[in-house]
């Protein structure tokens, strides 16, 4: 039987955000989270952070940022979620990704979310957009209340946790712009990249490196 899975990523796919980062931008706005936002920014982190990320799968930036949630409760981040929505992120829509979302849903097809973005976020696009599934990093409770820490994280193992959640390979399409879901780009029957033209080429070269042929690349600003 056919699967009829179409995976979608959310950050710098639907949209030309980093969705968790502005998201806490959006949110937080304490000294402290200001002074380390500024340190992320500086080159010397930001070169350590990637090397880091290389080789461990983990992103310090990411998780010393999202301790900041400490003590928001499940609904205050949702009404937040809603919020950064409606104020940034609609800005942000890549008016072409709408347009092949409703192609996908008009051609039978299901699409689901598959994105490391925080879940309040994910769950949010998924409603906005008519998205039914959804996978995405969930954040971690005490009781109600975030621990600013991660009981799911996404980054990188978004295949290990869509088999968790009965979504099985091979798919029909994977829409991304990020190469570490290579492992997903390897078990669709489709590929569509979102990429802005100066990483065309790249994209291409690690596409023909991994043995994807049935790809699209839509370039982007």
């Amino acid at each position: 039987m056919e699967n009829r899975t179409v995976l979608i990523d959310i950050c710098g796919t639907l949209f030309d955000s980093n969705t968790t980062l502005d998201f806490l931008d959006f949110l937080l706005c304490s000294r402290s989270y200001r002074l380390l936002r500024r340190m992320a920014r500086s080159l010397p982190w930001r070169a350590f952070n990637r090397g880091f990320r290389r080789l461990t799968g983990r992103d310090p930036t990411r998780e010393m940022l999202l301790r900041h949630l400490r003590g928001y409760t499940r609904q205050e981040l949702a009404t937040a979620a809603e919020a950064f929505y409606e104020t940034c992120l609609a800005a942000r829509i890549r008016p072409r990704l709408q347009e092949i979302v409703a192609e996908v849903k008009a051609a039978g097809y299901e699409p689901c979310l598959a994105s490391a973005t925080l879940d309040c976020i994910a769950r949010t696009v998924a409603r906005r957009w008519g998205i039914g599934r959804c996978c995405s990093s969930e954040l971690d409770y005490d009781g109600d209340r975030c621990t600013g820490r991660l009981r799911r994280d996404l980054l990188g193992r978004k295949l290990e946790y869509l088999k968790e959640a009965g979504i099985l390979p091979p798919f029909a399409m994977t829409v991304t712009d990020d190469r570490s879901d290579m492992p997903l780009l390897r078990l669709s029957e489709r590929v569509l990249v979102v990429a802005r033209r100066k990483r065309a080429a790249r994209w291409r070269r690690a596409l023909r490196k991994n043995r994807i042929t049935r790809y699209q690349i839509l370039c982007c600003h």
